[in-house]
């Protein structure tokens, strides 16, 4: 197995870092690791992976797992944003961001729905209940955010708007967070 059998669990910051349900890097900052298995280094980060998270600290995990392959997480007090990097893997590879193979044209959604199922199998689940629902999640718009959410949204957003920087965009993305997201999620805020 990827981590021989152990496991690493990081929640969000009304959480923990977990290693085999053994708190780690409770410190902050801090570094961990297991020597040849796993490094992580715990500290604020110069770049958020949200974007619109830029004037916020960021607490977030910088981790070296087997394979070559990295982890970066930003730890907000709700939710994680991470990015996992890697190198090719012997034999190749196919995921929801493609199949790595340089040529990102067989990469659109359609294309890797055609190669594999993007569900992950009842094996390979993470947590003990699996989603059974099938269907394609509804796309949401800001026409869908009850007007009275909406207009808290709207009127917090644009009060936290600091200069002309932030764009009509910006006001729309934490808006719209706060609609679906809640307060603790806005971009904005």
């Amino acid at each position: 197995p990827f981590l021989q059998g152990h496991t690493l669990i990081i929640e969000a910051m009304d959480g923990q870092i977990s290693w085999d349900g053994l708190p780690i890097l409770g410190d902050f900052p801090s570094d961990w690791d297991v020597p040849g298995l796993v490094a992580a280094r715990y500290r604020e980060l110069s770049e958020p992976i949200d974007k619109a998270q830029t004037h916020r600290p960021i607490h977030g995990l910088e981790l070296e797992l087997p394979l070559g392959v990295r982890l970066t997480v930003n730890r907000w007090a709700k939710h994680l944003d991470l990015i996992i990097t890697m190198r090719p893997q012997q034999g190749g590879q196919d995921g929801h961001c493609g199949n790595f193979n340089g040529n990102s044209t067989d990469d659109s959604a359609d294309l890797i729905k055609s190669r594999m199922d993007l569900r992950v199998s009842e094996q390979d689940l993470l947590f003990p209940k699996g989603n059974t629902d099938t269907s394609e999640p509804k796309e949401r718009t800001l026409a869908d955010c009850a007007a009275e959410v909406r207009a808290s949204a709207e009127a917090e957003c644009q009060q936290s708007r600091v200069g002309e920087n932030e764009t009509d965009s910006f006001l729309e993305a934490c808006i719209f967070d706060h609609c679906f997201g809640g307060p603790d999620f806005d971009a904005g805020l």
